[in-house]
């Protein structure tokens, strides 16, 4: 304790020296104090948005009726000013909210590993332990930004605020995004905020299914070995195409890979007449999944008939591998044995007109999509001026939701504007 009287009373003197007056001083301190509230002029703006628009916003939101809302701490709040104007807009919207004590919250961020609110969308594991946790079946969580007043708990010259409020709604046991939008308030003399940046749409009742698709290499051990290994890649390729998969030229765009390792020899050699033997070694695995193979089998030394030529003396070894190779892939390389699905799923672009976007929101969805657990692959499929469509290849069991639902619940920063996800 006098430890502490000391260092304080070391501080006060400290201060009194550097400022000619204790009243300054005492405006100094307290001006870099961090603030407990929102100033009156900010609080008096967040009463006309969240009583106003916000409240018309929710009567038209997504939330089926009688869910319970609950209401998260909103990242950038003073003294739960906005979050309990949140719980008054969406009481007069005719919705339910449901109350979680601060108490219980602060023991929920800490379990879950937040300070500071809810800044980012909840990932699975999150929205998960909340659903176990909280007495609701939707979660209202945002973010709210003053430009005048205070923002980041400074204070700036306190004239007309703007008032930016982020806000998104979650089904906590489905996981589902159900609604979210941006609210700008602006008072008349103030300067008015940038048009909002045309966005992007998810267009998920176009979705439609794909083939899944299958890369073949054949390699020959030998240069001697290339006219059978070839002769055994259409053959391959031919198979897969029946087995109704799409056959991939390059293994960037290809969910399973198929190798062939071929070996011909010269059995016998009488005059221009030839016996021939050959050897093909099959693996099939899908490398988005480490380790995971659907099979490998080795032909060895299959010897064919004795032929006029070696062309015709490779081709009856050819005939003698085809079916037992046909025969291995049509049990081991199937849709049903990799366990995943694929589906292409169209998104309106037509509203960003700088290709720049467009080229940033492609590779962002792509990179965003790659990082969920159960998609396997996200590429690109095909774009026009006003679409870009999107492949999926992906683990229903770890998506029971979908990919179209997983990438907007998990990157509602890509899709800003309110949509509705079936």
């Amino acid at each position: 304790m006098n430890n502490t009287r000391q260092i304080v009373c070391a501080a006060l003197f400290a201060a009194s020296m550097a400022i000619p007056s204790a009243t300054q001083a005492q405006y100094d301190v307290r001006k870099s104090a961090p603030p407990t509230e929102f100033p009156r002029e900010v609080r008096a703006s967040l009463r006309e948005l969240i009583g106003g628009e916000v409240r018309e916003s929710l009567k038209d939101a997504s939330i089926p009726s009688g869910h319970a809302i609950v209401v998260a701490p909103i990242s950038g709040d003073l003294d739960n000013e906005t979050r309990n104007q949140l719980k008054n807009a969406i009481s007069a919207a005719g919705l339910v909210c449901v109350e979680a004590s601060d108490d219980k919250w602060e023991a929920i961020m800490k379990e879950l590993g937040f300070n500071e609110g809810f800044k980012d969308m909840l990932d699975q594991r999150t929205m998960t332990r909340l659903g176990e946790l909280l007495p609701s079946e939707v979660l209202l969580y945002g973010k709210i930004r003053t430009s005048r007043g205070m923002a980041g708990g400074k204070r700036v010259p306190a004239k007309a605020p703007d008032v930016e409020l982020s806000l998104h709604a979650a089904d906590l046991r489905t996981r589902r995004h159900v609604w979210g939008r941006d609210f700008v308030f602006c008072k008349t003399n103030s300067v008015p905020p940038p048009p909002q940046q045309p966005t992007p749409r998810l267009l998920p009742a176009d979705a439609t299914s794909a083939d899944l698709s299958v890369f073949v290499t054949a390699r020959p051990q030998d240069d001697d070995s290339s006219d059978l290994a070839l002769e055994l890649l259409s053959i391959a390729r031919e198979t897969i195409g029946r087995q109704g998969f799409k056959v991939a030229f390059d293994a960037e765009n290809a969910d399973v890979a198929l190798q062939l390792s071929v070996r011909k020899s010269v059995f016998d050699r009488t005059g221009s007449y030839a016996v021939m033997e050959g050897s093909v070694r099959a693996i099939a695995a899908i490398p988005a999944r480490k380790g995971f193979y659907l099979g490998e089998t080795h032909i060895d030394r299959e010897r064919g008939e004795r032929s006029l030529g070696d062309r015709d003396a490779m081709l009856s070894v050819r005939d003698g591998i085809e079916p037992k190779l046909v025969s291995w892939i049509g049990q081991n390389v199937t849709v049903e044995k990799t366990g995943l699905a694929a589906v292409t799923i169209p998104c309106d672009i037509s509203m960003m007109e700088d290709e720049n976007a467009k080229a940033k929101f492609i590779s962002d969805f792509c990179a965003g999509a790659a990082r969920i657990d159960g998609v396997v692959r996200c590429s690109l499929a095909t774009q026009t001026d006003d679409r870009a469509d999107f492949y999926f290849a992906y683990l229903p069991e770890k998506l029971p939701e979908g990919p179209a639902n997983a990438v907007r619940s998990r990157y509602p920063e890509l899709f800003p504007v309110s949509e509705q996800i079936y």
